[in-house]
């Protein structure tokens, strides 16, 4: 869980890649891992207990950030964390925020500040909250 991120986070500062999908890891870890690894690329989190908390304290951390999959958060992942990545994380290429309660506010800030977005994952948007405006 925590701990144990957390404390990877703590003997490796150098960290670029972590895959903690699947996990019981919540926002507490995922802040660690973000405040301790600095450096950190890739980052895959779905199906897991992420909130804008979590992407917040990504954002103000990890500027090098390029992959970013926080899939099946649910009502965790808004618009508010969204737009907190992508102010912040300028180099990336991949995001996936499927099966989130984002909107079309978030689609667009990813248009007008990613400009490295290969890859944009919106499938099962909760409630229908992407319209083809923003797609």
């Amino acid at each position: 869980g925590d701990t144990a991120v957390a404390a990877i986070a703590r003997r490796c500062p150098q960290l670029q890649w972590l895959s903690v999908s699947f996990t019981v890891v919540t926002d507490v870890g995922l802040a660690a891992v973000a405040e301790l690894c600095p450096d950190l690329r890739h980052l895959a989190a779905c199906n897991m207990r992420v909130s804008d908390a979590a992407l917040t304290a990504i954002a103000r951390c990890c500027r090098q950030l390029e992959y970013l999959d926080v899939s099946g958060a649910g009502e965790g992942v808004t618009d508010d964390g969204v737009l907190a990545v992508t102010a912040a994380c300028r180099l990336l290429r991949y995001l996936d925020v499927s099966n989130t309660a984002v909107t079309d506010s978030a689609v667009l800030s990813v248009a007008v500040r990613c400009p490295r977005m290969q890859v944009l994952g919106l499938a099962d948007v909760l409630d229908g909250r992407v319209t083809s405006a923003a797609v």
